[in-house]
């Protein structure tokens, strides 16, 4: 269970963890009873805009606030992007306790998104800290369109949807961003009446699987490590981690001594924080071999970002 931090207006404040949904978790139980919105998952950077108490406007990113004087060129990039685009300091000067949460799309491994879609912040929530709550989507996006703001637009409203309507809903949405239809990263599901049963505004989200490499669907009589790799390891659950190493914390991908070990060890380490609970609970209790799981993990990874792994015989 996670513990709610109070909020300090002025100050970086996180954005939550969004839960995945169908999984039984208990986090978010109850979230699709009433009026669900829909909004299609992209997969960027999370950034955080806000002003503080100097009237100053600030970034952040997923863990921390990035300041004038980064040094790393994408979390720069990022930063520049924000403060030197002066609709976001005029919304804040007229909206100061609000939080603007949202993701910048830089380029990496899925690049299905319209070429000039790069290299923006598109909001997905809108904070109040005043109020300690946020503004639905009906509230925000009027708000947003004033400043000419780019946010994630609603797919949309549905009464007490389950999961399998939220599926099928996926399947069928056409991306945003995007030209086809179903292949966006997944669903966002908000309730915004909805609070969990530790009092907090959770969000749930559905994430579309692609084709796994190589790969057939599992069987029953397949090892469970496996399966598991195969129904809780999505390719765009790599492609977020991968993402956060290189755009959140500037890695370089192509530093051959470091960044393949840390990319294999903050998959796992993330994977099995997040997952865990959800295959042991939806395979009953599975007797898995961890050794034997962290091994086809890292062969998924390895299949999916081979030019990571490949040795520099370059002299």
């Amino acid at each position: 269970m996670q513990t709610k931090a109070i909020p300090v207006p002025g100050e970086f404040i996180k954005y939550q963890h969004i839960e995945r949904l169908g999984t039984d978790n208990e986090e978010i139980k109850g979230l699709l009873d009433g009026e669900v919105y829909l909004f299609t998952k992209i997969d960027g950077a999370n950034l955080t805009v806000w002003l503080n108490k100097n009237g100053e406007v600030c970034v952040g990113k997923r863990e921390s606030q990035i300041f004038a004087n980064e040094k790393d060129i994408g979390l720069r990039k990022m930063y520049d992007f924000v403060v030197k685009n002066e609709k976001y300091k005029y919304f804040l000067l007229k909206y100061p306790d609000l939080y603007l949460h949202g993701e910048f799309l830089s380029k990496h491994k899925i690049r299905s998104y319209f070429q000039d879609a790069w290299d923006k912040l598109y909001v997905f929530d809108v904070y109040n800290s005043k109020t300690d709550s946020y503004l639905t989507y009906d509230e925000y996006a009027p708000l947003l369109d004033e400043f000419d703001i780019a946010y994630i637009p609603l797919v949309k409203k549905v009464m007490n949807p389950t999961f399998e309507d939220i599926v099928e809903i996926a399947k069928h949405t056409k991306g945003y961003l995007q030209d086809e239809v179903g292949i966006e990263e997944g669903l966002i599901a908000k309730n915004y009446k909805y609070k969990n049963p530790w009092g907090r505004s959770t969000w749930g989200k559905y994430v579309l699987t692609r084709k796994n490499l190589g790969g057939n669907k599992y069987k029953d009589s397949e090892p469970v490590e496996n399966q598991i790799v195969y129904r809780f390891l999505p390719e765009e659950f790599i492609e977020k981690e991968y993402n956060k190493l290189v755009v959140d914390q500037g890695m370089d991908p192509n530093d051959k001594k470091k960044f393949p070990n840390i990319l294999l060890a903050s998959i796992w380490r993330t994977f099995i924080v997040e997952e865990s609970w959800n295959f042991v609970k939806k395979m009953k209790n599975p007797q898995v071999n961890f050794g034997q799981l962290k091994h086809l993990v890292e062969e998924k990874i390895k299949g999916l970002h081979p030019e990571v792994f490949e040795k520099d015989d370059k002299k």
